[in-house]
């Protein structure tokens, strides 16, 4: 409603201005309900697109495995007397050879070079994890930082055994053939849940790939017992 003021000019009335305010506090509150549901299933978006990257990384990182056993008549990798040193440990099957913040182990994460994995791959940003960023404070680290940063690589690969209890099993130097397994047999893993660096995925589950190639997303903690799949090729 508008009435003429004493200058002949037509001005709004209180009434139109206080419905106008009225307006804009429930547009307002509208706003805020629809963020306060909007918020949360964007999150959940995020999380979903990083496990689905996770899971292609681990892909890439099979077929990359797989064209290293064509070049190298089957055999997985190596074995040494001590794999803390001179072996294939968890983590320099691939990755960044070189300026990783991990010097132990005689000088492992800069001293093997090439990384055999990475001459099948397009780029090391594979074994990265778009969830490895939560900065971690490592042992006789400097300052705190994420694990691909500390040893050039987000997965583990299954050199050893079981790394929850210490049981045996591991690829090292046998054919890849002879896995009885495939489909329950750990290959590589995020290194979130072997190392449980909190949380890198909700729920606190990670990708696991097995030595047929598929990949699963799943909490680890409840399988490491080997009930579901196992260490031992």
């Amino acid at each position: 409603m508008r009435f003429a003021g004493g200058d002949g000019r037509l001005r709004p009335s209180k009434n139109t201005i206080a419905f106008t305010l009225i307006e804009l506090l429930v547009v307002i509150a509208i706003v805020t309900i629809l963020a306060a549901l909007l918020f949360p299933a964007l999150d959940r978006a995020r999380e979903r697109s990083k496990a689905t990257r996770c899971a292609s990384n681990l892909r890439q990182i099979f077929a990359a495995f797989t064209m290293y056993l064509h070049d190298f008549d089957d055999v997985v990798f190596w074995k040494a007397a001590d794999i803390a040193t001179e072996g294939m440990d968890w983590y320099v099957y691939g990755g960044r050879e070189t300026g990783n913040a991990n010097t132990g182990q005689g000088g492992l994460f800069n001293r093997i070079a090439p990384r055999p994995l990475n001459r099948y791959v397009g780029s090391i940003e594979v074994f990265r994890c778009p969830a490895d960023a939560k900065p971690i404070l490592w042992p006789n680290a400097s300052s705190a930082m994420p694990h691909f940063d500390w040893v050039g690589n987000s997965y583990n690969y299954n050199a050893n055994g079981n790394p929850f209890d210490g049981s045996p099993g591991g690829f090292n130097a046998i054919r890849f053939s002879s896995v009885r397994d495939p489909a329950k047999t750990a290959l590589f893993l995020d290194a979130g849940l072997v190392k449980r660096l909190g949380e890198w995925h909700r729920g606190g589950k990670g990708s696991v790939c097995f030595a047929d190639g598929h990949v699963s997303f799943m909490d680890a903690f409840s399988a490491a017992d080997g009930v579901d799949w196992t260490w031992a090729p």
